[in-house]
């Protein structure tokens, strides 16, 4: 233990780690206490909040190991609060991938390869959003057991947005059939 003790006096890490916390001890108290009280509205309030809270985090050399001396530190509040965040932008990234009204959307040079490109983001999109529901319990528990939002329109744009597609896919192919046949 002495050993452990003067090989961390020694190290240029270890004294950052402990500069870090004395520099930051005021800003992490006081961020402890806003964590510990935050009651987010919607997942955009925490995602603001959470915003907030990596960047006052961003100047410590190391998180975890400055974080070490404050052992009263929300981990498992902010641990959730990070996965909200990544689960809303998650599903607005699938939906916004198989949203074929987006202003982006480029068409492809035939039906053919439009409805593969189509049917390609239907599935990656479809194995995720599959993901996401059987792991819904598990999060919606967690959320409200922090006092989190569950939000569940993500998850439903994504949805709508795959039955949008597969009424455009539809769409093109009754046009190209009316096409033939005239």
């Amino acid at each position: 233990d002495q050993l452990n003790d003067e090989l961390e006096k020694r190290s240029g890490f270890q004294k950052q780690v402990a500069a870090d916390r004395e520099t930051y001890k005021t800003m992490l108290e006081e961020l402890i206490v806003a964590i510990s009280n935050f009651k987010p509205a919607d997942m955009d309030a925490a995602a603001d909040f959470l915003s907030m809270v990596d960047n006052a985090l961003l100047p410590l050399c190391d998180e975890a190991m400055v974080l070490k001396a404050f052992p009263e530190f929300p981990h498992r509040k902010v641990g959730l609060l990070r996965e909200v965040a990544a689960r809303a932008i998650d599903l607005r990234q699938l939906a916004s991938a198989i949203d074929v009204k987006r202003p982006d959307w480029k068409s492809r040079g035939n039906m053919q390869e439009e409805v593969s490109f189509v049917q390609a983001e239907f599935n990656r999109v479809q194995s995720q959003i599959e993901w996401h529901g059987r792991t819904a319990a598990d999060f919606s528990k967690n959320c409200k057991e922090l006092g989190l939002p569950v939000d569940t329109t993500g998850e439903q744009k994504v949805r709508m947005n795959c039955v949008g597609a597969a009424k455009y896919v539809m769409q093109i192919g009754l046009a190209a059939s009316d096409r033939l046949e005239a």
